[in-house]
């Protein structure tokens, strides 16, 4: 099974076998309903309940929600399935990543540069349409840009929407309570947002 999840808030489970006759790239909206141009894909993992339980995947939402949730309830719920209850209808997903270990530290990074990190075991294992909990306290202007696990990684390079660049050390976000307001590590301009992270 592929389980690819979109910034709708939608699961979709495709089973393996269609890859293997693939000869030539396709548009993934040739294999699930799937709109490029409004919604893009935030997550994605591969296998079966049975080799990836007791592994869990970690969503977060442009509110700053943030949840876990058993690899399970992805894999035996249809084809195309709900993954998270928004609140409000602006909210998107920003992320779902595989969770290996809960007692890594979970990075949060929002528009306007704040950035906080807590371990993942502090967040919430909730149902796959339940909400979630807050994993970085936002201010209005603001909504989260990125998240992502600790993992061995020691660099986060940073882009804006404006062609800023900085390189962030990993050790210089201060652990923090989840759900507090984060620590700013990137001087912006009025109407810059972070654009782009990529951990090394």
């Amino acid at each position: 099974n592929l389980v690819f999840i979109t910034s709708d808030g939608q699961g979709h489970r495709l089973p393996g076998y269609l890859f293997e006759e693939i000869k030539q790239p396709i548009s993934l909206s040739d294999l699930f309903t799937f709109n490029p141009k409004k919604t893009k894909v935030v997550g994605a993992f591969s296998g079966d309940p049975t080799n990836l339980l007791p592994q869990e995947v970690i969503l977060g939402t442009t509110r700053g929600l943030i949840k876990r949730t058993e690899v399970g309830e992805f894999i035996n719920c249809g084809d195309n399935f709900p993954v998270v209850k928004f609140r409000g209808d602006k909210d998107q997903l920003v992320f779902a990543r595989v969770l290996v270990d809960p007692r890594e530290y979970m990075i949060l990074i929002s528009d306007r540069g704040m950035a906080i990190k807590f371990p993942a075991e502090s967040v919430s294992v909730l149902g796959r349409i339940a909400g979630g909990v807050q994993g970085i306290s936002l201010k209005d202007d603001d909504q989260l840009a990125w998240g992502g696990m600790e993992n061995g990684f020691k660099l986060l390079q940073i882009e804006t929407n404006r062609g800023g660049k900085a390189t962030v050390d990993i050790k210089a976000i201060k652990i923090q309570n989840r759900a507090g307001k984060g620590t700013n590590i990137m001087k912006m301009v009025l109407d810059e947002q972070v654009d782009m992270v990529v951990p090394k």
